[in-house]
C-alpha cells in the first residue's frame, strides 16, 4: 500500500516535471514568436519608410524634370525670338546695303558686281538658316496661328528634307487647346518624326489629331522596321527621345503609349486633357 502510494507520488512528480518542461518550452517559443513579430513590425516600418522616401524622391525628380522642361521651352522661345528679331534683321540689313552697293558700282564693273552677288547669296542663305533654326526652336506660328498650321508648316519642311510621306488629319477645335499643351504635342511630333527619320527606315507616316472623350489624342504611326518595346532598345537616342516625350505628356496630366514590334512599324499615342486656353479680354 505504501509502495503504491510512493509510486503514485513519483508518477505525479514526473508529470509535473514534464509539464514544467513543456511550459518552459512554450514560453520560449512565445518569446521567440514575439521577438519575430517585433522584428517583422520593424521591418514593415522600415519598408514603409523606405517606400515613402522613394516615392517622395521620385515625385521630386519628376517635379524637377518638369521644371527643367519648362525652363528649356522658355529658353527656346527666348532664343527663337532673338534669332528672328535681331540676327535675322541684321542679316537682312546687310543684304540691303549690298544691294545699294551693287547699284553704286554701276553695270560696267562686272567683277565687283559678281562679288557682291555672291555675298548677297551667302547672306540670303544665312537668313534662311537662321529662320529654320528659330522655327525648330520655337515655331512663331504656334503662338500666332495655332497647333494645326504649325504642324502643317513643319510637315511641309519635313517633306522637302526627306522622302517620307506624311498623311495628316485633324479636327479644327485642336487650335483651341491651351498653349502649353499645344507645345507638348508639337514637341512629341518633332521627336517622333526625328526617330522615324533616324531609326525606322519608313516610307510613310500617318499623323492624326482626335478628340477622345475629353482628351486630345495625337497618333503617329509609321510603316518602318519597328522594335521590341519591352526588351530591345536600338539606341540610347531613341530611349531618351521616348523618355522626353513621356515626361512632357505626363507633365500635362496626359499619357503616352508606344506600340511596336519588329517588322510591324511603330505607333505612338499621346493624349492630354482637352483644356481650352483662356482668352484674356482686350482692355478698352
Amino acid at each position: 500500500m505504501i509502495e503504491s502510494k510512493k509510486s503514485s507520488e513519483k508518477s505525479s512528480d514526473g508529470q509535473k516535471s514534464e509539464l514544467a518542461s513543456v511550459r518552459l518550452q512554450l514560453n520560449r517559443e512565445i518569446s521567440q514568436r514575439e521577438c519575430l513579430q517585433k522584428n517583422l513590425v520593424d521591418l514593415r516600418k522600415n519598408y514603409t519608410r523606405a517606400l515613402n522616401e522613394t516615392l517622395m524622391q521620385k515625385n521630386q525628380l519628376r517635379h524637377l524634370t518638369h521644371k527643367l522642361l519648362r525652363s528649356v521651352e522658355d529658353e527656346r522661345k527666348r532664343i527663337s525670338r532673338e534669332l528672328h528679331d535681331d540676327i535675322a534683321q541684321i542679316l537682312a540689313g546687310i543684304n540691303i546695303q549690298l544691294a545699294a552697293l551693287t547699284l553704286e558700282a554701276g553695270i560696267n564693273n562686272k567683277s565687283f558686281t559678281s562679288k557682291i552677288a555672291r555675298t548677297r547669296r551667302l547672306v540670303e542663305k544665312s537668313v534662311n538658316i537662321v529662320h529654320r533654326f528659330a522655327t525648330e526652336l520655337r515655331p512663331p506660328a504656334l503662338d500666332d496661328l495655332g497647333l494645326i498650321r504649325s504642324i502643317k508648316a513643319y510637315l511641309n519642311a519635313f517633306g522637302r528634307q526627306s522622302d517620307i510621306k506624311v498623311h495628316f488629319s485633324q479636327f479644327p477645335e485642336a487650335d483651341g487647346l491651351k498653349t502649353s499643351s499645344q507645345i507638348i504635342l508639337y514637341r512629341v511630333m518633332q521627336s517622333a518624326l526625328a526617330n522615324v527619320t533616324k531609326h525606322a527606315h519608313a516610307g510613310k507616316v500617318i499623323l492624326s489629331l482626335k478628340n477622345q472623350s475629353g482628351m486630345i489624342q495625337m497618333d503617329i504611326t509609321d510603316d518602318g522596321r519597328g522594335f521590341d518595346v519591352e526588351h530591345v532598345v536600338p539606341s540610347k537616342t531613341r530611349r531618351l527621345g521616348l523618355l522626353g516625350m513621356r515626361e512632357r505628356v505626363e507633365m500635362a496630366g496626359g499619357k503616352l503609349t508606344v506600340t511596336s514590334a519588329p517588322g510591324q512599324g511603330t505607333t505612338i499615342k499621346a493624349a492630354v486633357p482637352f483644356i481650352l486656353q483662356v482668352k484674356h479680354p482686350i482692355p478698352a
